[in-house]
């Protein structure tokens, strides 16, 4: 068993705990999470994920995905929260693909069997990654399971959505659709 950062296992734990307690998506049972772009450090700068692919070998690049608008929605099995979070991202990614829009689920389980059971019993057909030695959650502070980031076409974090409950869902709609109906960033014309 991989033990991570002592810092982060002991954040974990916490949040595990609080989860059992308050439904883990907010810090306040049941208050409603942000739906809007907050004032975030994240927001209007890139965001870099690279991380082992969850159903394979290889690793997930969110650098590939430039010119979509993207979820990349951080989860863990623990979390009570994110078993409605990620079927409503399967959902969004199914009605949505044909549009442009891509989700990236990152799980930040410790053990990897943990997060290939969760996913048995909540299927995607979304990319699944996972976060093996916590890196990512620990360099983006993630301090609130799930959390969402939600990516222009460009590349950039356009708003930060920390927990979830179901009244959150039609304000992120609205966000990925106004996002989706943006036009893509003109490339670049190389050196004539």
């Amino acid at each position: 068993m991989r033990v991570p950062h002592p810092l982060l296992a002991c954040s974990l734990a916490l949040s595990a705990t609080a989860a059992i307690v308050a439904g883990c998506g907010t810090t306040t049972p049941g208050t409603a999470t942000t739906t809007t772009p907050v004032p975030d450090a994240l927001v209007g700068k890139p965001l870099a994920v690279r991380a082992a692919d969850l159903r394979g070998d290889g690793v997930v690049d969110l650098a590939a995905l430039r010119g979509k608008v993207v979820i990349v929605d951080f989860w863990a099995s623990w979390c009570v929260p994110c078993r409605q979070a990620v079927p409503f991202y399967q959902r969004l990614f199914t009605t949505h693909e044909k549009d442009g829009l891509r989700v990236l689920g990152v799980s930040i389980d410790v053990e990897r069997a943990l997060a290939e059971r969760f996913l048995a019993e909540v299927p995607t057909t979304f990319t699944m990654a996972w976060d093996a030695d916590q890196q990512l959650a620990a360099r983006l502070q993630l301090d609130t399971m799930p959390t969402a980031m939600i990516i222009d076409r460009a590349g950039l974090v356009r708003a930060v959505h920390r927990g979830f409950v179901v009244e959150d869902q039609p304000g992120l709609e609205a966000l990925i659709g106004r996002l989706l109906a943006e036009p893509a960033p003109a490339v670049a014309a190389g050196p004539g």
